[in-house]
């Protein structure tokens, strides 16, 4: 089997899996994108013309887990962008509610979870979970609820909100952004990617990349982490 797989995909196509879902390794630093990468963003796929794609990076994931019928993946490279692009998703989508165009409002929604099956029941659950500084806010924006509260989550939300009043745009986030989606097999090879592929978002530090190194190796127990991340 090879380490590494790589394939170039919609956005579109990822989402739409509902046996899929992914979710940020507690090593990993938290959201920090700002309204400098959320302006970027928001010109850059506006500005696209119809048929044309905008590549946005690499999204790095090791060989997930599977639970009640859903593969579960880490991803150690990306989530900044996965992040933000679910947020303006989910501001469409609410947007798509306010003027009533409820069948649009429930299409999108369908890109913002996945489904895991337990007997005969269905339950939706999150496409993404971010670490334990952001999930809560998070999850809040993708069920429609969020808060006027500070937190750079509610705050993005705000910003894409406010900005698209075109509930079209959807089709270009979909439909016109692509990504690399890279598949390592073992952790030590996620790693390695993670700390040299380019990324258009904030770079990190070395201390960062050490941390990130060493916390990849202990317990996933949160405790752990909460206790390291602090020191």
């Amino acid at each position: 089997m090879a380490f590494i797989e790589a394939k170039k995909v919609k956005l579109q196509a990822m989402l739409s899996n509902t046996h899929e879902a992914y979710k940020v390794p507690l090593y990993q630093r938290p959201y920090v994108w700002t309204k400098d990468q959320w302006e970027d963003l928001f010109e850059d796929i506006k500005g696209l013309e119809d048929g044309r794609i905008h590549f946005i990076g690499s999204i790095v994931v090791p060989e997930g887990e599977h639970r009640l019928g859903v593969n579960y993946f880490q991803v150690v490279d990306g989530q900044q962008r996965l992040a933000t692009l679910l947020i303006w998703l989910s501001a469409i989508r609410d947007t798509a509610k306010d003027i009533y165009n409820n069948q649009l409002a429930e299409h999108l929604t369908d890109f913002l979870f996945a489904k895991e099956w337990e007997g005969n029941r269905v339950r939706q659950i999150p496409k993404l979970k971010l670490g334990s500084l952001d999930d809560d806010a998070f999850q809040k924006v993708l069920e429609g609820k969020p808060s006027d509260s500070k937190h750079s989550i509610f705050e993005c939300y705000t910003y894409f909100k406010d900005k698209t009043q075109d509930v079209n745009l959807w089709q270009k986030l979909l439909n016109n952004i692509s990504v690399v989606h890279i598949n390592a097999f073992n952790n030590f090879n996620s790693f390695r990617l993670f700390e040299t592929l380019n990324d258009r978002g904030l770079e990190l530090s070395a201390a960062d990349l050490i941390k990130n190194f060493v916390l990849m190796s202990v317990s996933s127990d949160e405790n752990i982490f909460n206790d390291t991340i602090n020191e």
